[in-house]
């Protein structure tokens, strides 16, 4: 099931390959929606490689469900999501310091080989409250080189998020999505039919101090129009205090604005599964990135982190992150490119 990688959020209410855990109970199967839904469109297996008969599914709220008899419907038991049987599936419990936590964990495709993609209309009309909020800069520049077509150079220096990590493509299995950076650049390029050339200096592991040490290498070579910063998530797992992070975070900036005349887009990150050990003080990291937006016309911030907040009360973090711990599944990596494309494609 090839084609265009259709946002996640579409006009007219439609939410386009949520992933969604099937857990079975008893005789049957049920998975949890971001909205309540009006009318389903189409239910897939996470590959894009199946699709399901509609009808065999019945929705009540935000609740889809079948009989655990509707053949060939990926799934997951009780016992391989709490983690206890986890080597069912090929996974692992993921180490944390408390011995009675048990989190479903894997760096293969074993979990999301055993999801659905659902597509339907949402009965919720507040869907656009959801995305991912944005301020500060307007990247005046950036978007008038766009839109005269002239070749846009982007420099995106960050973690695994930005890197990557557990995409479709990285994990070579279909339907092969790229990152959230590489779509943004190719759905950028192709809005504005110019070249917006996009260099990913990322690496996975990096906090913002690791990032701060290495960011005149990341720079050197390119004379870049717009720099992406994208750490939090491992300063969060490493203990980073919010004024530590943020010491890190306005002297990279800092860097950028004396060596170069690209416009700053920080990335608020992505909150990680409320029960893994990386959970801890990501979200505080927000109002140091604000700080920064308010002191400089040339930086701005795009806040992941309060939108996946609110996604994570509604869903599974199973829903949103292929290792069921931080790197974005392929729905969360379009929610990313939407929130990019967003900022630059108007």
């Amino acid at each position: 099931m090839k084609g265009e990688r259709k946002p996640p959020f579409q006009e007219g209410g439609e939410i386009t390959d949520e992933v969604v855990t099937f857990v079975q109970y008893g005789g049957e199967l049920r998975g949890t929606l971001l909205f309540a839904a009006e009318r389903l469109v189409s239910v897939k297996n996470y590959t894009e490689t199946q699709l399901y008969d509609v009808s065999r599914f019945r929705i009540k709220g935000r609740e889809i469900s079948c009989g655990s008899d509707a053949a060939g419907i990926p799934f997951l038991t009780e016992g391989v999501l709490s983690g206890k049987d986890a080597a069912e599936i090929g996974a692992e419990v993921y180490p944390c310091d408390d011995p009675a936590k048990r989190i479903l964990f894997t760096e293969t495709p074993g979990i999301v080989l055993r999801l659905c993609k659902v597509s339907y209309v949402s009965a919720e009309k507040d869907i656009k409250s959801f995305m991912p909020q944005f301020e500060g800069c307007a990247f005046s520049k950036t978007i008038g080189k766009l839109k005269n077509k002239v070749k846009t150079n982007i420099l995106l220096f960050g973690d695994s998020i930005s890197a990557g990590y557990h995409c479709s493509k990285m994990q070579n299995i279909p339907p092969y999505q790229e990152s959230f950076a590489n779509i943004f650049a190719s759905e950028t390029g192709r809005y504005y039919g110019t070249q917006a050339e996009l260099c990913n200096k990322s690496v996975g592991g990096y906090n913002s101090e690791q990032g701060l040490a290495h960011l005149e290498e990341a720079l050197s070579g390119i004379e870049p129009d717009l720099v992406i910063l994208g750490f939090g998530m491992n300063c969060g797992a490493h203990g980073f205090t919010p004024e530590r992070y943020g010491k890190n975070m306005r002297a990279m900036t800092e860097i950028i604005k004396k060596t170069t005349q690209a416009e700053i887009l920080l990335i608020a990150t992505v909150l990680p599964n409320p029960q893994a050990p990386q959970y801890t003080v990501q979200g505080e990291y927000v109002p140091v990135l604000r700080a920064l937006c308010e002191d400089d016309g040339r930086v701005g911030m795009l806040n992941i982190t309060d939108a996946s907040r609110r996604m994570l009360q509604r869903k599974r973090a199973i829903d949103l992150f292929a290792n069921n711990i931080n790197h974005p599944n392929d729905f969360m990596v379009r929610f990313y490119a939407m929130a990019l494309q967003n900022i630059f494609c108007r």
